[in-house]
């Protein structure tokens, strides 16, 4: 058996402050991602999310949190891939699950009395690690390109299947779908136009379950 060593990429994400009002959502985080080709055909994808700082911040409050976001395992196959002198085809399945490793109920303290005592409520989901939920994703992709012209036409798909997460609430499904036409002018120099569709759905709430109490109302207007 012949061992290789996968490969992957790894990179930081560093946002400064949306506007010069002090409201806005400045976040770092790191992104880890490893590629390992286990056959020919199928290869696994395994990503990890970090934040160093997640915020939010408004003119009458500020949230921030930092940890571990999300574990994505993701393996992809190729279904199909013909190659001729004028063209080549390509078509890949992937079959993913998102795994939540953070947190996802953070609170902050409101209100404090010496008779009631301390209120705490929960933060908004703008500023939690993570949903919580355990998601389900469903990729494709579709490449034909043709040498001679220089020619490249590429579209994928993307699903992801929302659950309820342990508070009851399930945030909106994503579909994506993205198509690309790219040509190489001169040598090195390509030019890639894409038309892109996506939308997410609507948060929803398991019966008995007030959205509002979590701060979920106010982030997404559902």
């Amino acid at each position: 058996m012949d061992w290789a060593w996968p490969s992957g990429y790894f990179f930081l994400v560093l946002d400064g402050k949306a506007d010069n009002t002090g409201d806005g959502t400045p976040t770092n985080y790191f992104f880890l991602r490893i590629d390992y080709g286990l056959t020919e055909k199928l290869t696994m994808s395994v990503a990890l999310v970090y934040f160093l700082n997640k915020k939010l911040i408004n003119k009458s409050e500020s949230y921030t949190s930092s940890g571990v976001s999300d574990l994505i395992i993701f393996p992809r196959y190729n279904l199909f891939n013909w190659k001729r002198d004028n063209y080549r085809t390509e078509i890949t399945v992937g079959l993913g699950l998102k795994v939540p490793l953070g947190s996802y109920r953070d609170s902050s303290l409101k209100f404090s009395h010496p008779l009631t005592g301390d209120l705490y409520a929960f933060n908004p989901t703008a500023v939690q690690l993570t949903n919580g939920s355990l998601d389900a994703m469903f990729y494709s992709f579709f490449y034909r390109t043709y040498p001679k012209r220089k020619l490249r036409v590429f579209a994928n798909t993307l699903y992801i299947k929302k659950s309820y997460n342990p508070l009851g609430q399930k945030f909106g499904d994503l579909s994506s779908l993205s198509l690309n036409i790219g040509k190489t002018i001169y040598k090195g120099l390509s030019l890639t136009g894409q038309i892109k569709y996506e939308t997410v759905a609507k948060t929803q709430a398991e019966d008995g379950v007030d959205l509002i109490s979590y701060n979920i109302e106010d982030q997404y207007g559902q």
